[in-house]
């Protein structure tokens, strides 16, 4: 994968946190073309949302052998072998994937606690 490539994906990764995580408008703010997803639906979207990622960072770090064969051969840029350079890059792409669906999950709850609070206040 390419820099440009791996950074599209980002961007188009991160969108969909920004999408699931913002605050539900109000009856005159709201989009009819797409409105916002209740709170609960957008916890179960950012838990649903960050599975693939982790499932397939799971299976490159846990790799026995090297998955791309041809990458044995490519010249060592770092003093890694090819299977400890695979298992980093799982790693790499485990952790930072599933802490900004995590940020994005814990805003989400507390916007909905503080929604429910001040529903359940006396006017």
């Amino acid at each position: 994968m390419s820099a440009p490539e791996g950074l599209a994906f980002f961007v188009a990764d991160e969108g969909k946190v920004v999408q699931a995580s913002r605050p539900i408008p109000t009856a005159l703010e709201r989009d009819r073309l797409a409105p916002a997803l209740p709170y609960a639906g957008q916890l179960l979207y950012l838990f649903v949302f960050g599975m693939p990622m982790t499932v397939v960072a799971a299976m490159i770090t846990g790799a026995e052998h090297v998955l791309y064969p041809f990458y044995e051969t490519a010249p060592r840029i770092v003093d890694l072998t090819p299977l400890a350079d695979q298992r980093l890059g799982g790693v790499i792409m485990w952790v930072p994937s599933g802490l900004i669906p995590l940020v994005a999950f814990t805003v989400v709850f507390f916007r909905w606690a503080a929604a429910e609070a001040e529903a359940d206040e006396p006017a």
